[in-house]
């Protein structure tokens, strides 16, 4: 009696084992010598890209308060003194920025829990909102007259310049485009260019050798 129970049950394990190695898979890698590359080598990567696509969606998700809050280093006009939410100025043009990126950080948390399925949203992220965006701010940083929005740059570090937004505003989308550059390389081998529609595919293998075989989906989703 006593081994056959022992056997049902070491049976029945085995049985559960075989079941989760047959979970449907995503693209791996796959090394030159045409050995499959480790999973397990793979799988922290998209894990913490996971991560910070949570964390630049909350970013993002948050830019409103951020922006009529701290409004120095972020603000292009003069939306009041920092940090006082009794005196805030509007503006339509900062408004019409702020709701897009608002709505780009709902779509970047939502792509964290599957960043395979939304290669295209990553790159215009990275290469657009990012990228774009930081560069059009830096510029901009030397190049504006005297105008209202110079008003932080007086109670900083003087000048008659945006290069207030060089502590912050800058920094930031740089930044993001630099940690998205890294967490793409990493996860599916690629920049996710603009120009690259093979790479922008939701089920392109990266453009090394592949296997049908990779991150279950399990892994990802659970994230």
């Amino acid at each position: 009696f006593w081994p056959r129970k022992f056997d049902i049950t070491r049976a029945h394990r085995q049985a559960r084992r075989a079941s989760r190695a047959r979970v449907p898979c995503r693209t791996a890698f796959v090394a030159e010598d045409g050995a499959l590359g480790h999973a397990a080598e793979r799988y922290p990567w998209m894990k913490r890209y996971s991560y910070f696509l949570k964390f630049e969606g909350s970013v993002f998700l948050g830019i409103f308060f951020v922006a009529y809050l701290l409004k120095l280093g972020v603000a292009w006009h003069d939306a009041g003194a920092p940090f006082d939410v009794t005196g805030i100025k509007f503006s339509a043009y900062w408004n019409m920025i702020l709701i897009i990126y608002t709505t780009l950080g709902f779509y970047i948390f939502s792509a964290s829990f599957d960043p395979a399925g939304f290669k295209p949203l990553l790159s215009w992220a990275m290469w657009g909102g990012n990228f774009g965006h930081g560069c059009v701010a830096f510029i901009h940083c030397f190049t504006d007259d005297v105008t209202p929005s110079s008003r932080y740059q007086f109670n900083t570090i003087g000048g008659t310049m945006n290069l207030d937004k060089l502590l912050v505003a800058v920094p930031l989308w740089f930044g993001m485009w630099a940690a998205n550059l890294l967490f793409t390389k990493k996860v599916f081998g690629s920049f996710l260019l603009p120009w690259d529609r093979a790479s922008l595919s939701a089920g392109a293998p990266p453009p090394a050798k592949q296997a049908d075989v990779a991150y279950p989906e399990e892994a990802v989703m659970s994230v």
